[in-house]
């Protein structure tokens, strides 16, 4: 799918329901919260009920966390985290929010900038598990990926940062996000009652995530596989596109985009076929639109209403704190 994916998804839930599903009997998953909680408002307000009916709507990581019967004091969050760097001498750096609801603590740690060696080893960690990857492995490809590890990060300390890690989640009783995904696998844990298997953003899944659908899609009636691998966000967590088009299942393409303009699909054009990634063919918006490249240079104080969009909490907060000034 290439446009609209989401709305796609949920009347594919409509078709699902007016054949006598009800909503619990659907699982529609997503990689982030804001996915999630789109696609189950979108459906609640079609379809009406309260939110336990769609309590199988949300993230991978949240339906896992609740499979496993953990509570909030079980996560490693960064509250955790942080106790963990005192404990053992680790600066960790990055928002400093302790109040992170379940959903935003993998998204709000991953969106921190690596500065400190510290930031490197947790880093390392969780794309090593994502990518499920052998330690030799997972090492040379981060090398090669950051191009120059920060001065610190050795081996050596890396196989001492995993151990201590391991050793504190054991002892405190605590599971990361991919535990929780490690965990729902080894157990077999599939939502009681669910006929249906939709996932949207399947761009973004990592292997380990892909295990998981792959598991979760054996066990359903019928399943949706909706994502745009030209939409990777995540490759720097573990995502792999490639996996997407090798999941089994008939393909469709969406024709029409209802948001992006000629302007828009040229541009994003010119940058896809810099990859190995096909183009799908697709009618934009008839609406107007421009594309141009401002970089530094926007005025501000003259700019009227304007919608800033921007990769990082981090690079968001600089323009915060400018104008704060």
């Amino acid at each position: 799918m290439s446009t609209g994916k989401t709305t796609a998804l949920i009347d594919i839930c409509e078709q699902e329901i007016s054949r006598g599903r009800v909503p619990w009997e659907i699982v529609l998953c997503s990689f982030t919260k804001a996915a999630a909680h789109e696609a189950r408002n979108r459906a609640r307000d079609r379809f009406g009920g309260g939110d336990d009916e769609y309590r199988w709507f949300a993230t991978e990581h949240s339906i896992c966390y609740r499979l496993l019967g953990l509570t909030p004091g079980q996560v490693f969050n960064k509250k955790q985290l942080r106790a963990f760097g005192r404990r053992y001498n680790y600066d960790f750096t990055g928002e400093r929010d302790e109040n992170d609801s379940l959903d935003q603590l993998d998204q709000r740690y991953q969106e921190g900038m690596l500065k400190s060696v510290a930031d490197h080893y947790e880093f390392f960690v969780s794309y090593m598990n994502n990518r499920m990857l052998p330690f030799d492995t997972a090492y040379r490809e981060y090398l090669r990926s950051v191009g120059e590890a920060p001065d610190g990060f050795t081996r050596s300390g890396l196989e001492t940062y995993i151990e201590r890690r391991e050793r504190y989640k054991q002892e405190n009783n605590l599971w990361s996000f991919d535990d929780m995904i490690r965990g729902a696998l080894e157990r077999r844990l599939f939502p009681i009652g669910a006929r249906v298997l939709i996932l949207d953003e399947a761009q973004d899944c990592s292997p380990l995530l892909w295990e998981l659908i792959r598991f979760w899609a054996s066990q359903v009636e019928s399943y949706y596989i909706g994502g745009d691998p030209l939409q990777t966000l995540y490759f720097w967590a573990g995502s792999d596109p490639e996996l997407f088009y090798d999941f089994p299942g008939e393909e469709q393409v969406l024709k029409h985009s209802y948001r992006l303009t000629q302007e828009v699909k040229e541009f994003a054009e010119r940058i896809a076929r810099r990859t190995s990634l096909p183009f799908p063919e697709y009618s934009p918006s008839n609406r107007p639109g421009i594309v141009e490249c401002q970089c530094h240079s926007i005025d501000w104080e003259n700019a009227g209403d304007c919608f800033l969009l921007a990769r990082t909490r981090w690079l968001i907060s600089l323009f915060r704190d400018q104008f704060l000034e």
